[in-house]
């Protein structure tokens, strides 16, 4: 049986590139390879401006349920856009929750920023809101 050996490229994000250097594998274990990264290649981050029309949180819970006003499709692959969540039991989580609150409150928008990839039960897992004047 023949060996070869050749570095495979995939591109992580515009600032990280991963080179793997495969040696004496057959060519199917390298589709393998391949498709493993898969996820990370086609999912990428993404910021959305939104509108908050509730909150929600629940004590058996740690999760936070942001309700967007706007009709919208999941951008994680979620089976439902109408709500965001994110995890509240740190410390960052809770500010994340007071920002959504002061937006809520004064009626400003938020900017999300979601991962692309990662849902929280239904929703779209959030990592950062920014409050919009």
């Amino acid at each position: 049986m023949a060996s070869f050996e050749t570095t495979v490229t995939v591109l992580i994000s515009s600032a990280y590139i991963l080179s793997i250097k495969i040696m004496d594998m057959k060519k199917p274990s390298l589709l393998v390879i391949l498709l493993s990264f898969s996820s990370s290649v086609f999912s990428a981050a993404s910021y959305e401006t939104i509108t908050v029309c509730g909150l929600q949180t629940h004590t058996n819970s740690n999760y936070a349920y942001l309700r967007v006003c706007e009709s919208r499709p999941s951008n994680n692959g979620c089976s439902s856009g109408g709500f965001v969540s994110w995890n509240i039991a740190d410390g960052q989580g809770k500010v994340m929750y007071s920002t959504a609150m002061a937006a809520l409150v004064s009626g400003n928008s938020v900017t999300l920023k979601m991962d692309g990839k990662t849902c929280l039960s239904a929703y779209d897992a959030t990592y950062m809101i920014r409050i919009n004047k």
